[in-house]
């Protein structure tokens, strides 16, 4: 059953969250509906199957900040601004091939490799 779920972000260079996969998409960019500040907090919600979680490694990149060169558009999901528009963060996932393999992220769990 789909469902969609809120994932509260912290404003900070990475995190690690912990997402149910969906069947059929093969990019978690297809996952995320929106992202907004809800009560000063800037929130994620993804679109989600009762599926295992799969990890992701979120960036937030302020505007003039550094962020990783191997990053293109393919890896931005989002904006979101605080404090009256004063920090304005951009989020960015890490493809499973910019940290590992691709066919041999998730090998292990079921013997076998699948796009994540």
């Amino acid at each position: 059953m789909r469902r969609i779920f809120k994932y509260e972000l912290e404003t900070t260079d990475k995190q690690i969250i912990k997402v149910p996969f969906i069947c059929g998409s093969n990019k978690f960019k297809d996952q995320v509906l929106k992202i907004e500040v809800q009560n000063g907090i800037p929130c994620m919600w993804c679109l989600v199957d009762q599926a295992e979680e799969v990890i992701r490694t979120i960036y937030i990149v302020g505007t003039g900040n550094p962020m990783p060169k191997e990053f293109t558009k393919d890896n931005y999901v989002g904006t979101y601004q605080l404090y009256d528009g004063s920090f304005v963060g951009h989020v960015f996932v890490e493809w499973p091939n910019q940290i590992n393999d691709l066919f041999s992220f998730r090998k292990g769990m079921y013997g076998k490799s699948i796009w994540i």
